[in-house]
């Protein structure tokens, strides 16, 4: 009733009701970092590729990149540095590193040499053997991308602590300089730097004489115990659990310290194949390598629609060979011995500043990367000196006319890329149903290189000089015997100072089609505008006039895959590439890296090589982290750039570069990585793989 209080008390039953059920699916995004992510982004790549994960890379000794990328299928590796894909030279192979390609330390070579990389810092090591337009197009036998570490889910720390036993070298003695200070990190303190004050060229006078008393007069050092090989390194990476702006970091550091002897090396010289050999020589060889890196990346989330990142590595080696040879030069008729001293330190810097974006267009992505490199490389002490036997007497004397050589080489190389790329759909059958994608790239190389020859004569009219020639190098070279029986001189006869730039503008537009539910279609075209000068002595003071040559490029690819299973896959591939001389097979200036070797020395009117590609690949992904591929491939060159080696006669012998006027290479690859499941207990976690070409 109005203005009265009731009061009710009842129970509520218990009712079950069933609800319509709610299913919340989402993609799992493979890591590239785990065997099996990186499979199934291979299995998913629009493109023939291989590579190795950090996850393969941890449970192998591997200490840098390039013993990790040797494991790939098709990949071997010279000189323990420089990659050959599919039995090509390192010159046709490219080099990038998170996307960008790289300047190199090496004054001899047109790739980076994959020592440089320590294992420890890489995510992945992938090449690509067949080319897309959104990739630079100047390689024929693979594209080799390196990634740095990226950054984790969660937090992690490591630390790691090794030592490795050479037989030929740990626990044993050696030849090689005593290392100290700074030297166990890669930088010289001092005892190798040249004098100051270069005498002019051809100066004999006291000038000359004070500069050659300042050289280092190491040859021949005492054996010494050769410790164990000593590796270190350490890893934090972490992510802040920010709902707004997450913000990720990942920093390494590793070291590598070991030596190495290589003894009874033979280098055999024919200028005929069916006649003896024009030069025989025996090696014995001692290396102490000091390398190490860090990388330092960081990386902040824009919600669910974009991500910059930064990404810093900064690498560092230095090597120092004591080196001696004997044996016969056929053509001179006359048994030599010769001993050399040589060191070197490079060092590798990049920083790039990235950004992934989805726009406004459904789909759509725009990616966009600016780069910075350097690399320098400083050779202040590579020295050789030559002894011949004299059969009257039986014993070794400096050669009369040139017997001993040192060479002083400084290198800096700087690179600048700018890079974007845009990804939208686009309707031909249904809305939706292509994905074109078009961007740009614009880089800058440029070098700078000095180069410094100079060289002792035995000067005859004075009467002690056949009495030093006999003496060893450390007696013969001594300061007061500089300036007597031994002349000391500056050349420009061989080495030669150069500058270079280059510039690349490159520009290209790609479609991704599924033809058919089971056919997938990517191909396009790219444009590559590429000139280079180069100036002898340099930009300041250039002998002569400055070469400039170029080329204006039209690079097609197409790429079909046919899914005839879900794990099962079927590509055919082709592409036009370019294959360009560097600086170095450019330059006029001429070197010998190892006593007794030959002359290495460029050419100006070298031209760009012309290939077209042609690849056709089965692949089997039977479970995650297994593989079954049988792989084909063609390769047809117009002017390759080859290593020719002349001999002029008198005993010498010049390796330069050339274009030939065509040539093949073809091949096949098996491949097969299988998870030993069928073992018992702990040993189930095993896999097998392996390869042949």
């Amino acid at each position: 009733r109005a203005g009265e209080v009731a009061h009710a008390d009842f129970v509520l039953a218990a009712a079950a009701l069933q609800m319509a059920g709610v299913e919340v699916t989402a993609e799992a995004v493979p890591r590239a970092s785990s065997a099996a992510g990186l499979l199934a982004i291979q299995q998913a790549a629009p493109t023939v590729s291989d590579g190795i994960s950090a996850e393969a890379m941890a449970r192998t000794p591997d200490a840098d990149a390039a013993d990790a990328i040797a494991r790939v299928t098709g990949i071997s590796v010279v000189d323990n540095k420089f990659v050959v894909v599919r039995g090509l030279p390192e010159r046709y192979s490219n080099t990038l590193l998170n996307g960008t390609e790289l300047v190199s330390p090496e004054p001899l070579r047109r790739v980076v040499p994959l020592d440089v990389f320590p294992a420890n810092l890489l995510e992945t090591i992938v090449t690509t053997k067949a080319a897309a337009p959104d990739r630079p197009g100047d390689f024929a036998g693979g594209s080799v991308e390196i990634r740095t570490k990226d950054i984790p889910d969660e937090f992690v720390a490591q630390a790691s602590l090794s030592q490795g036993y050479n037989s030929l070298a740990t626990f044993e003695h050696a030849a090689l300089v005593p290392r100290g200070g700074t030297d166990f990190f890669g930088f010289d303190d001092g005892r190798r730097a040249l004098p100051t004050d270069i005498p002019p060229i051809s100066d004999f006078g006291p000038a000359a004489e004070r500069f050659g008393e300042g050289l280092r007069n190491v040859w021949t050092p005492a054996p010494r115990w050769v410790a164990p090989d000593l590796g270190a390194s350490f890893n934090v990476a972490g992510r802040s659990h920010s709902v707004s702006l997450p913000v990720g970091f990942v920093a390494s550091w590793t070291y590598s310290r070991k030596t190495e002897v290589v003894p009874d090396r033979v280098f055999r010289l024919y200028s005929d194949p069916t006649a003896q050999p024009s030069r025989s020589l025996i090696y014995q060889e001692g290396r102490a390598l000091v390398d190490w890196g860090a990388i330092a990346n960081a990386s902040v989330q824009f919600g669910t629609g974009g991500k910059v990142s930064w990404r810093n590595l900064y690498t560092r080696g230095a090597e120092e060979a004591v080196i001696q040879d004997a044996g016969f030069d056929t053509e001179n008729s006359r048994v030599v011995r010769q001993y050399q001293v040589a060191y070197f330190e490079q060092d590798l810097l990049q920083s790039q500043l990235a950004g992934e974006h989805s726009l406004a267009i459904p789909r759509s992505r725009f990616e966009w990367r600016a780069t910075w490199a350097r690399a320098n490389r400083d050779e202040p002490d590579n020295r050789q000196v030559d002894y011949v036997l004299d059969e009257s007497s039986g014993e070794f004397a400096q050669a009369s006319q040139v017997p001993a050589r040192v060479w002083a080489r400084f290198l800096d190389d700087r690179l600048a890329a700018y890079q974007a790329d845009w990804a939208f759909p686009i309707g031909l059958r249904r809305p939706g149903d292509t994905e074109l994608k078009v961007g740009a790239l614009y880089r800058t190389k440029d070098r700078e290189f000095t180069a410094n020859f100079f060289r002792f004569s035995v000067n005859n009219l004075d009467p002690n000089a056949r009495a030093i020639s006999r003496l060893p190098p450390e007696l013969a070279f001594a300061p007061e015997n500089i300036g007597g029986p031994l002349t000391f001189s500056s050349v420009d006869a061989f080495a030669q100072s150069y500058d270079a730039s280059e510039r690349l503008r490159a520009a290209y537009v790609m479609a991704d089609l599924p033809v058919l539910p089971a056919v997938r279609v990517v191909g396009g075209v790219r444009l590559e505008e590429w000139r280079v000068g180069m100036f002898p002595g340099g930009r300041r003071t250039p002998d002569g006039d400055p070469s400039r040559p170029g080329s204006t490029d039209w690079l097609w690819s197409g790429n079909v895959t046919v899914r005839l299973r879900e794990v099962m896959n079927v590509r055919l591939s082709g592409f036009k590439s370019v294959s360009r001389p560097d600086f170095r097979e450019l330059s006029p200036d001429s070197y010998v890296p190892i006593a007794g070797g030959c002359d290495n020395q460029g050419n100006e009117s070298l031209k760009l090589a012309k290939i077209v590609n042609a690849d056709v690949r089965w692949e089997v992904y039977p479970r995650p982290g297994e593989l079954l591929s049988v792989s084909a491939f063609y390769k047809r060159f117009d002017r390759p750039i080859i290593e020719v080696v002349d001999i002029p006669g008198g005993g010498q012998c010049r390796v330069t570069y050339k274009n030939g006027r065509n040539a093949t290479n073809y091949g096949v690859e098996l491949e097969a990585r299988r998870a030993l499941d069928f073992l018992p207990g702990a040993l189930r976690g095993l896999f097998a793989g392996a390869n042949v070409t």
